[in-house]
Formats: structure tokens, C-alpha cells, sequence
């Protein structure tokens, strides 16, 4: 069994080893402590995915922790952000909802911020969380209309409302949205490239 576990790990060594210069070839032009903090980031969200596959809770804890404090720690820019939501989204079941929750809550947190042009204050010019990247990620994009709701009732800026309001307001919004995606979708397969 040691043998096995050895194995595991010098295998996610090799696997974290690849990403981190896949990463580094595909951030181009990013600063190196941009780069660096990228790499982290990802390497936290390689080594909870594997904790979630391996049914380890106290591993996926810790690294749920770990990415936590890595992303307050830094500021993330046009370049890293994409890649890191792109990580967490492709790694991560959609019931698990620990680098997830994060995810939303620090786009929603920073919403302004990271729709604006990074050092010019206006909305033109390379923003850190683009159209693109909502569109290619369309899990991503509910999961922020939810919170945009979950936030919009708990401000109380729908005022009044019961429970049941809500639900039923939530799923109307809900359904218009999948209706909207499901029509873009086809949109898109209808575009001949």
C-alpha cells in the first residue's frame, strides 16, 4: 500500500510539474508574480479535485483553505482570471460547491472592478472578466444569476415578497435564462465556422 501511495503522489507531482509549464506557455505576456500566483491557485484546485476523487475530506479542506488564502492574497488580472475560473469549473462536479462558492463570491464581490478596463477606470480596453468568458462557461453564468437574485432579495430591493414569491420569481428568471442559453447555443451551431 505505501508503494501505491508513493506512486499516487510522484504521479500528481509529474501531472502539477506539466501543468504549472502549460500554464506558464499559455499566460504569455503575464508578469511572473502573476504568473506564479496563477500557477498556486491551480495547483490548489489540482490537488482538491484529486482529494474529491479520492474521497479524502480532510485533504480537500485543506486545499479549499489553501486556495482561499492564496486568492485573497492576490489580485487576479485579465490574464490569470479566465484561467483560474476555467480550472475550477473544469475540475470540480457541479454538486461540489467549495472552490465554486469562492469562485462566485469573488466575482460577485469584485464585479465592478473586473468589468472595468484594467488601469484606465473606463469599460473599454482588456477587463478581467470578460463576455467570453461568461459565455464559455455557461455553468458559471447561472451560478452568478443566482447569486445576482440570492443578493438582490436579501438587500430587500424586492420588497415584500414571501417565500413562495421568490421561488417563484428565482424560476421564472431561471427558465427565461435557460431559454436565452438554450437559444445561443443553437445560434452558435447554426454559425457555420
Amino acid at each position: 500500500m505505501p508503494d501505491l501511495i508513493e506512486r499516487m503522489f510522484e504521479a500528481f507531482s509529474t501531472t502539477r510539474r506539466r501543468k504549472r509549464e502549460d500554464n506558464l506557455e499559455e499566460l504569455g505576456d503575464t508578469d511572473e508574480d502573476a504568473a506564479t500566483a496563477c500557477n498556486a491557485l491551480s495547483s490548489h484546485i489540482l490537488m482538491y479535485s484529486l482529494a474529491d476523487r479520492l474521497l479524502t475530506r480532510e485533504l480537500k479542506a485543506l486545499s479549499k483553505d489553501k486556495f482561499e488564502k492564496e486568492l485573497a492574497r492576490l489580485r487576479l488580472d485579465p490574464s490569470t482570471f479566465p484561467h483560474i475560473i476555467s480550472g475550477i469549473y473544469s475540475s470540480t462536479p457541479e454538486s461540489d460547491w467549495g472552490l465554486r462558492d469562492l469562485a462566485v463570491k469573488m466575482t460577485m464581490d469584485n464585479l465592478v472592478t473586473m468589468r472595468t478596463a484594467v488601469g484606465t477606470g473606463k469599460e473599454s480596453g482588456p477587463v478581467t472578466f470578460p463576455d467570453s468568458l461568461a459565455k464559455s462557461i455557461l455553468q458559471l453564468s447561472s451560478d452568478l444569476v443566482v447569486e445576482m437574485m440570492n443578493r438582490t432579495v436579501a438587500e430587500g430591493l424586492i420588497p415584500r415578497s414571501t417565500p413562495k414569491e421568490i421561488r417563484k420569481t428565482n424560476k421564472l428568471l431561471l427558465d427565461q435564462w435557460s431559454e436565452y442559453l438554450h437559444v445561443k447555443s443553437n445560434q452558435q451551431l447554426e454559425t457555420p465556422n
